[in-house]
């Protein structure tokens, strides 16, 4: 009888070990959660990047297709940024910078961002190098940067960066595929869920997506870019 009480005693001991060490896992887990943004006011945007972000005269560019599925959806957020451009009567706010690569984007974001500190950040950066640079270790150095910066700026933000879209100029850009790849391991080595990678690769045709140029999105490239984007964001954010 009294070993059958011990033996009691030790699987009751047991059971409360494996519940409490269950919890603290349970917790620590859904303390790195992101939480939906749901506020009074609108969640803020901010896109980052070059021409493919910042639009221009003949090709279309992801922004505006994606503000209105957003709105369509029911989501608050307002687009902010040091620039803007209209369509369709929107006026847009961005931080797309036509021509300029990582590094100058990076040298130019600090300041950017103190000044329009989103609660969100969208990032395309990826072009406007050669092959023969070999620039891959400094995108990704400079994504790191940004990240940084954003992060002494705003602990809370939520970034989510995209995989470049192909291009079939030839052999210049003959390097994304390849960051591609380091940009989804630079995503997995943050290990962070305020950190999120966006296959705008998958699925994204040049030979039908771009104009002429093979680089810059058409009509439909920018609305396949709008929708990776839009389904990313319904993850982090809550409809009114």
């Amino acid at each position: 009888m009294i070993k059958y009480k011990l033996n009691k005693i030790k699987l009751s001991y047991t059971l409360l070990l494996v519940c409490s060490l269950t919890f603290l896992h349970c917790t620590s887990f859904a303390a790195d959660s992101v939480k939906p943004i749901h506020n009074n006011t609108p969640t803020s945007i901010l896109c980052l990047g070059d021409s493919i972000t910042e639009g221009g005269a003949t090709f279309k560019v992801y922004r505006h297709p994606l503000y209105k599925k957003l709105i369509k959806s029911g989501y608050n957020v307002k687009f902010i940024g040091p620039k803007s451009s209209v369509e369709d009567g929107i006026r847009l706010g961005h931080a797309g910078y036509g021509g300029k690569n990582a590094e100058q984007i990076n040298a130019k974001f600090k300041g950017i961002y103190k000044q329009y500190p989103a609660d969100i950040i969208l990032i395309h950066s990826a072009h406007n190098y050669t092959q023969e640079q070999k620039p891959i270790k400094t995108v990704i150095a400079s994504l790191k940067s940004i990240i940084a910066s954003a992060k002494e700026v705003n602990p809370e933000v939520i970034i989510l960066i995209a995989r470049a879209i192909p291009s079939g100029k030839l052999p210049k850009y003959a390097y994304l595929p390849k960051l591609n790849q380091e940009i989804t391991l630079l995503g997995k080595s943050m290990k962070s869920t305020r950190i999120i990678i966006v296959d705008q690769d998958k699925g994204f045709n040049w030979k039908t997506d771009t104009i002429k140029d093979n680089v810059h999105p058409n009509a439909f490239g920018a609305e396949k870019m709008a929708e990776k984007w839009f389904e990313s964001l319904q993850t982090v954010l809550v409809q009114q």
